[in-house]
């Protein structure tokens, strides 16, 4: 791909084919970036808000899903490719419904 820009625009319509989206975990801008699966992590209550405390509702329940994908930019034929696609598990790639 010519561009960051286009490689994650057409992961992201790839994942939402498969019924999931990505974020971007990290990146160095220029040379490479790690997308995740939305649902990726764990949710850390910063604040001790109990549920019944809470006044606004999660939209996005993280359940540590481990799916992620690298990318970097080739020196040699300054494109965009995708490096490794990792799930982390024994299991299915994602550890939740689609």
């Amino acid at each position: 791909f010519e561009t960051a820009d286009d490689l994650k625009a057409m992961i992201q319509n790839k994942a939402r084919e498969q019924g999931f989206s990505v974020s971007i975990r990290s990146s160095t801008p220029g040379v490479r970036f790690l997308l995740k699966c939305l649902k990726g992590g764990e949710y850390r209550n910063t604040h001790s808000i109990t549920e019944e405390n809470r006044k606004r509702r999660k939209k996005i329940v993280q359940s540590g899903c481990k799916w992620t994908l690298s990318a970097s930019l080739s020196k040699k034929t300054n494109k965009w490719s995708v490096r490794h696609v990792r799930n982390h598990s024994d299991e299915s790639e994602h550890n939740h419904p689609m």
